[in-house]
């Protein structure tokens, strides 16, 4: 790592463009295909015989379990997600001296796509953000950038932005090992979504 002498360094506007997966289509399970015309369905699938070492962890590991069958369901059917799920719990048997508990599960929920109506395209500028490393500080800057990229969507109407990208700039490096401090731009296609 370079130190640099004098307490403050400007350093040349150096600029980075990376792509954020997190907001993508899949990530927000968003669908813009033939797909998302199907109509949403409520349905249910069930975990096997689940055990935990508590009543509590059993229960949440049988209703986990449930939830990845009633997706499983969903996926087969055509559908990217499912809302409103809700469980029914089992208890099947209580293991001898503390030997933990068996459940199992029946999730129900109203599975379907969100699709995803275009707005436009918006940019928003984070304030400077300090991070102990290169990469911390950038992550923290693109971060700023997307709440403020998501308030200009909210003022516009709009409830979620995809495809973002975003332009950092290492503003400053702090003397000794102190840091780093980025700025970033976040730019994405902002607009509505609906469950179907």
């Amino acid at each position: 790592m370079k130190q640099h002498s004098g307490a403050r360094r400007q350093v040349g506007r150096r600029t980075l463009v990376r792509t954020a997966v997190a907001t993508g289509i899949a990530g927000l399970g968003l669908a813009m295909s033939p797909v998302a015309a199907h109509a949403s369905a409520t349905l249910s699938a069930s975990s096997g015989q689940v055990w935990g070492s508590t009543y509590g962890s059993a229960q949440s590991a049988a209703e986990s379990s449930a939830y990845s069958a009633l997706m499983g369901v969903a996926n087969s059917h055509g559908y990217s997600t499912c809302i409103n799920v809700t469980y029914s719990d089992t208890l099947v048997y209580v293991v001898p001296s503390g030997g933990g508990d068996v459940f199992t599960s029946t999730a129900t929920g109203l599975c379907g796509n969100y699709v995803f109506q275009a707005g436009s395209t918006l940019s928003a500028t984070g304030s400077q953000t300090w991070g102990s490393t290169y990469g911390s500080a950038e992550s923290a800057a693109e971060a700023n950038a997307y709440s403020a990229l998501m308030s200009a969507a909210q003022s516009h109407g709009y409830t979620t932005c995809i495809n973002v990208t975003y332009s950092d700039t290492l503003v400053y490096v702090v003397p000794s090992g102190g840091g780093d401090v980025f700025v970033s731009t976040a730019t994405g296609t902002c607009g509505t979504r609906s469950f179907q």
